[in-house]
Formats: structure tokens, C-alpha cells, sequence
């Protein structure tokens, strides 16, 4: 396979075929001899596919920022995108049809795909002559294709859990493969105990308050020693640090738009109470003077505004007698007739 720059760190790290094939075994259960295997790239996502086997999406969310239980929807929602535009590539029947390749999703660009010789632009294989992947290409035949969604979790986190709503997916299950969870994937594949040992190191720097950067840089520098990636990171360190930085950049702006969202909810929430308490005051004070008119009481009941109701406030604090709130208030105007 060759991989695309701009992809994914876990893209990039199952490029090879051998590593592709064991990943799919404990995934699927199924092996399979690594010529068999194609494998292509789309962003975030890794396809590993085999004639007469089910298709595996597989994908990676790192969860360096640590401040995630497990997977942000904002993540998932964009994971196997590419599956709508694999069928209707098959559905009109023909080679290069515009998102037939399936592999529009992730940072990788609409349409990017990692297939060996691929040389075209958005929405095609670039090769389509030379294109083999089953049903990239609009190849008939109904696709049974699988997602695995790993993560780098918590300790105490479940290590699979089957999670609903599949849609185009057979099945959608999610990994945890952090802080030593996971084991039975990670034992079963070389490749992948490495690499969730690497992102637990990059997250531990981080944790310590070192930085990406550096965080990075100690776990290069640890991984050669301890030969964990050391293969990847010779031939393609530097790529490997601008993957994760991206990554990391990607994450925080994802928990700093999380707590600015949570924070303006809890703001509303506060205002709402505030405006509660008032509505409930201010029905009483008004109670004094009589029984309400039913429009009144919606009228009210019905107000969210804190300044609006602290003026309505201060004029029953200042009236004698409900009709003269209504004309302070200036709630005279809205009476029915």
C-alpha cells in the first residue's frame, strides 16, 4: 500500500501488508495470508480488504487531551463516511464515478485514496485500470463491511463494547487498547501493542504537562531504545511527530469547543432557574393584590427575560393595587380587549 501523506498516524502505521493482516485476524477472527490483503487509506480510516472476506474499517482516536471516558460522537460521526459513496459508486456502475472509491472522509481530503498507484484527484482511484479493491470501483456484488473503532482509553473502561446505530456498517464494535486494556488485541498483534504503547506515552508526557512536542520527542526517544514503532520512527519520525501534533490540535479543539458549549449551557441553565425564581416571586407579590387574569398569569409564566421581569418587579414592589402594576409595567397595552 502506499501511503498517503496526511492520513493518520494509525494509517501509517499498518501501511505494510504483514502488519494489515494480523490486525485484521484479531479484529475478525479471520486470517488471512498478507498477499490476499488490500489495503487503502481514507484520512482518519484504514480499509483492509480480501475477496470473499468481510471488508474491516478500521481507525484510531487517540485521546491525548485524556479528558474523553471514551469516543466523542464529533469523532465517530465522521468515521466510514466513505461507505454511502462506495455504493452509489456501484450503483451507477461505473469505474471513476465521482465518490465510487468510498474513501471521502477523514483529514485526508475528500476523496484521497491510498491505493497502491493511485494518482487521481478527489473522488477516484487515480489508477482505475490498475484498481483491484472490491467494490471501490463499482464491482457488483453486496458488500459486507465491518468497523472497528479503537481507542485509547482508561483503565476500568470495558475493552469492546458493540455500539448501535451502525447504518451502512454490519457491525460497529469500539476497542479500548489504552493503559493496558485491551490485551487480547494487543498480545494477539505485534503491531498494535506497540503502537497503543506509544500513544499511552505520548498521553503520559502530555499529562505531565510537557507539551506535545516534547511529549512526542520522549516518546521517539524511548521507542528506539525499547523497539516499539522503532521501524517507523527511523523512516518516517518526522512525519510520525506532524501526524500526532495534528492529532493533538484536532483533539483540543474538540474539548474547548465541548467546554465552551457546556459552559454557555450552564449559563442558560442558571438564567433559566433565575427566571424560574423570579416568575414564581413575582406571581406571588401580584396575588396580594386579587386573582389574576388568566392572560396575566400566561403573560408572566411565559417570560424568560431576568431584566424584564426585575422591572416588572420593582413595579409591584411599588403599587398598591394590580391595576396600577399594569400600568407601571406597561403590560396596560398587552390586556385583550
Amino acid at each position: 500500500m502506499e501511503y498517503r501523506r496526511g492520513g493518520s498516524l494509525f494509517s501509517l502505521a499498518f501501511r505494510k501488508r504483514e502488519d494489515g493482516a494480523e490486525l485484521y485476524r484479531v479484529l475478525s477472527g479471520s486470517g488471512i495470508r498478507p498477499e490476499k490483503l488490500r489495503i487503502s487509506t481514507a484520512g482518519d480510516e484504514l480499509w483492509l480488504e480480501a475477496e470473499g472476506r468481510p471488508t474491516l474499517v478500521a481507525g484510531h482516536y487517540m485521546n491525548l487531551c485524556g479528558e474523553e471516558p471514551g469516543l466523542p460522537l464529533s469523532w465517530m460521526f465522521r468515521f466510514g463516511r466513505g461507505v454511502p459513496g462506495r455504493r452509489a459508486g456501484r450503483a451507477a456502475g461505473g469505474r471513476g464515478v465521482p465518490g465510487g472509491c468510498g474513501v471521502s472522509g477523514g483529514r485526508g481530503g475528500p476523496g484521497a485514496c491510498g491505493v497502491s498507484g493511485g494518482r487521481g484527484g478527489p473522488g477516484a482511484c487515480g489508477n482505475l485500470d490498475a484498481c483491484e479493491v472490491p467494490g471501490v470501483c463499482g464491482e457488483a456484488g453486496e458488500e459486507d463491511v465491518r468497523c472497528a473503532v479503537l481507542y485509547s482509553g482508561n483503565t476500568g473502561e470495558p475493552d469492546r463494547v458493540e455500539l448501535t446505530g451502525a447504518g451502512f456498517f454490519k457491525e460497529v464494535a469500539a476497542y479500548n487498547v489504552g493503559r493496558g486494556c485491551g490485551l487480547k488485541l494487543t498480545a494477539g498483534c505485534r503491531r498494535l501493542g506497540e503502537y497503543a504503547a506509544f500513544v499511552d506515552q505520548v498521553k503520559a508526557g502530555i499529562g505531565l504537562g510537557l507539551g506535545p512536542e516534547k511529549a512526542v520527542s520522549l516518546a521517539a526517544a524511548r521507542g528506539r531504545k525499547d523497539h516499539i514503532l522503532e521501524d517507523l520512527l527511523e523512516e518516517k519520525g518526522r512525519e510520525v511527530r506532524d501526524l500526532i501534533l495534528m492529532e493533538y490540535e484536532a483533539e483540543t479543539s474538540l474539548v474547548r469547543e465541548k467546554k465552551l458549549s457546556y459552559a454557555a449551557g450552564m449559563t442558560a441553565g442558571m438564567l433559566r432557574g433565575e427566571a424560574n425564581g423570579m416568575v414564581g416571586l413575582l406571581a406571588e407579590i401580584l396575588r396580594g393584590f386579587g386573582p389574576l387574569p388568566p392572560w396575566l398569569e400566561e403573560t408572566v409564566a411565559a417570560e424568560t427575560c431576568c431584566g424584564t421581569l426585575k422591572k416588572w418587579g420593582l413595579a409591584a414592589s411599588r403599587s398598591v393595587s394590580l391595576e396600577e402594576f399594569l400600568i407601571r409595567s406597561g403590560l396596560e397595552k398587552r390586556r385583550p380587549e
